[in-house]
């Protein structure tokens, strides 16, 4: 059982712009093979008015160590069921390569996620992350990270640059 935390501010960080909860659990299949099942209550807005977003959603992923560095491929089912919009699904596809460096009591990591929603048919956002990752007492597993964002806008692609941070409770390890 996990339960997730993500809260993001505006630029001036004087604003919570969004909030999202996860719970959900995980199984590892097969050393290489992890399938999730979650459910996220996201709020989008700020300043009195929020939007409400409820999503169901399943990760496959496949994993591989090559000496010291993991490679991730994390596909993400969603199905979006948003206040005022059609609900729909979308994937997500998400490459990770996580390396350990002895020096260090955290680990790095590099990563690249598109997203495809079935309105669409094509990539619509692409991000780049680049970042650290730590658990602590084997059941609070914290990451920061400095993300950069690519969403297909009316016109032209719009670039953001953006820095995050998760906490996540982990239940019932070993």
């Amino acid at each position: 059982l996990s339960i997730n935390q993500k809260i993001k501010m505006t630029d001036d960080m004087r604003t919570f712009k969004e909030h999202q909860t996860d719970i959900g659990l995980s199984w590892k299949v097969k050393p290489f093979l992890k399938v999730l099942v979650k459910y996220r209550e996201t709020y989008v807005g700020g300043r009195g008015s929020w939007v409400n977003e409820k999503r169901p959603f399943s990760i496959i992923t496949l994993s591989r160590k090559l000496n010291k560095v993991t490679v991730s491929d994390l596909n993400r089912f969603e199905y979006r069921i948003k206040d005022g919009l059609e609900n729909h699904f979308r994937y997500r596809n998400k490459l990770v390569l996580s390396f350990p460096l002895a020096s260090l009591p955290v680990q790095p990591f590099v990563a690249d996620e598109i997203f495809i929603p079935s309105t669409e048919g094509a990539v619509v956002e692409n991000r780049v992350f680049a970042g650290i990752k730590k658990t602590f007492h084997g059941w609070i597993k914290t990451g920061l990270y400095y993300v950069w964002a690519r969403n297909e806008g009316a016109d032209a692609w719009l670039t953001r640059h953006l820095m995050e941070m998760d906490v996540m409770l982990l239940f019932g390890r070993k």
